[in-house]
């Protein structure tokens, strides 16, 4: 019995059609999460296309950018908007976002919102799409945020407190005088102890 092997070209071809109805339903080739958004928030970065790589936009770049309206306590998907040819109507409303496969694909739940906003110092433009599952990672932020800026205060009185005697030490220092200000100072800057120079009583 004979059986017919697929030729590589129409393997090839299978395969990338099922890649390209796959990136039709997720609306995003590439998705990286991005841990501790300075510090805030555990987010994930849906690139859409365009020269920039995930890599090159900084996180304070986004932090910047980021809307008050985006609930921190919940997982956020930020699309950068690179090129031309940008589709601008996969986020017309929080729909539209969830049929493009935004936060349902990750597991995060529907789209909560959806906001553009931009880095006022470069003028980088996102959407930042707020997903309906709150991030575990998150749990008590705001409380750790408090108790840190209420010791803050003591933290700044203690540091003030070394500050003012380094610099009391150092005044006293200058005060006092060189008891090897009488010796010869030989190789290197250091005084030749001889008789007759040096501490009193030496």
């Amino acid at each position: 019995m004979k059986r017919a092997l697929p030729r590589p070209g129409k393997a090839f071809a299978s395969l990338a059609g099922l890649c390209l109805i796959a990136l039709g339903l997720t609306a995003c080739d590439e998705t990286t999460m991005i841990d501790g958004m300075s510090g805030t928030n555990s987010s994930a970065m849906a690139s859409s296309g365009g020269s920039e790589t995930n890599g090159s936009l900084s996180a304070d770049i986004i932090d910047r950018a980021r809307p008050e309206e985006i609930d921190r306590s919940k997982y956020t998907m930020i699309v950068p908007v690179q090129g031309s040819e940008f589709q601008h109507d996969l986020f017309k409303s929080p729909a539209h976002a969830s049929e493009a496969g935004y936060c349902l694909s990750s597991g995060f739940g529907d789209v909560t919102r959806v906001i553009q906003a931009s880095d006022p110092r470069t003028r980088q433009s996102f959407y930042f799409i707020e997903c309906e599952k709150s991030d575990p990672s998150l749990a008590g932020l705001d409380d750790r945020i408090a108790d840190l800026q209420a010791q803050q205060a003591g933290f700044n009185a203690k540091t003030a407190e070394m500050r003012a005697a380094a610099q009391a030490a150092a005044s006293q220092a200058d005060t006092q005088a060189d008891p090897y200000a009488d010796c010869e100072i030989g190789q290197g800057g250091y005084p030749i102890v001889r008789d007759g120079c040096g501490p009193k009583g030496n």
